[in-house]
């Protein structure tokens, strides 16, 4: 805490206000504890993984990287349900009386 008092007093300040188990792994209750062990999750996960060889970008290459893969993943997605839509009706078909 002395060296973030000494950078940013407002944040030690803060942080020794605030209640340590909101902050600090190590004050987390073990039931959570365990059912959280994670410090990431995995949809960050799964960005990290997408942008790692993007991240040394500029900014602008990078928007277009990103919008380059949504929209290749939503051809790809695309293509495979029009496979679909020839073999499975998505909704049951109209009764008539």
């Amino acid at each position: 805490m002395s060296e973030l008092h000494a950078q940013n007093a407002s944040a030690a300040t803060y942080l020794a206000s605030v209640n340590a188990s909101m902050w600090v792994t190590a004050y987390i209750p073990d039931g959570v504890r365990r059912r959280c062990g994670q410090h990431t999750s995995n949809a960050a996960e799964r960005q990290n993984d997408i942008l790692r060889n993007s991240r040394q970008l500029p900014i602008i290459e990078l928007l277009q990287a990103i919008w380059d893969y949504v929209l290749n993943e939503r051809f790809s997605r695309q293509q495979h349900i029009v496979k679909w839509n020839a073999a499975v009706q998505p909704w049951p078909p109209r009764v008539r009386d």
